[in-house]
């Protein structure tokens, strides 16, 4: 936990553009902190939940967009924000997903928990 705040912290404070590659999978679950059902809203909540949640909604676009026609993980109906929970937890249990790119560690922690069924 300590990592992950020092993670968003250093990219916060150092004032650079976090590009989308730049994001860790440590950081976007540091960000996506702030849907969880018991999380404390502090000053910078708001923008961290926007972060991760208009992430998420990107990279499900994204994916949608370039790999029309493959099912790479099949979710029942879910929210944005109980994606961002999902993803939150299974990086809580996978220290090996902290340092990938954030986008690899969503597609991973999505797999895991919606296997698609064929």
């Amino acid at each position: 936990m300590r990592r992950l705040i020092l993670a968003f912290i250093t990219i916060v404070a150092t004032g650079f553009p976090v590009w989308a590659s730049d994001v860790t999978g440590e950081v976007l679950a540091f960000a996506c902190m702030e849907n969880l059902p018991a999380a404390k809203r502090e000053k910078d909540s708001e923008k961290r939940l926007q972060f991760c949640n208009t992430y998420l909604n990107a990279w499900d676009d994204a994916r949608y967009a370039f790999l029309k026609g493959t099912r790479t993980y099949c979710p029942p109906s879910i929210t944005i924000k109980e994606m961002s929970v999902v993803f939150f937890d299974y990086m809580a249990g996978h220290r090996e997903a902290r340092d990938l790119p954030a986008a690899e560690a969503l597609m991973l922690a999505f797999k895991a928990k919606w296997p698609c069924r064929d």
